[in-house]
């Protein structure tokens, strides 16, 4: 359709994580930190301290709220509704 879109990744130790969208920056979100503990391959570990860029930060606090709206929507609404009664 001609619509432009991005594909914003970041890397973790085992994965990438690629996320599309339609807009977005790179710029980080102050008040979503985080930190990753690295092992070097001659055993030390080291903490590095991040904040998430805008997509990744959108991306893994929706998340959540999506699942449990999706949740909600798929059970049941009463047990009567499920089991039947005689």
């Amino acid at each position: 359709d001609g619509v432009k879109f991005f594909i914003h990744c970041q890397k973790e130790d085992k994965y990438v994580t690629k996320i599309m969208s339609c807009h977005g920056v790179l710029t980080d979100v102050d008040d979503h930190a985080t930190c990753r503990e690295v092992v070097s391959e001659d055993g030390t570990r080291r903490t590095i301290n991040f904040k998430y860029p805008k997509p990744i930060s959108r991306h893994n606090r929706a998340k959540h709220w999506v699942d449990d709206t999706n949740n909600l929507r798929h059970d049941p609404i009463a047990l009567s509704a499920v089991w039947r009664t005689k």
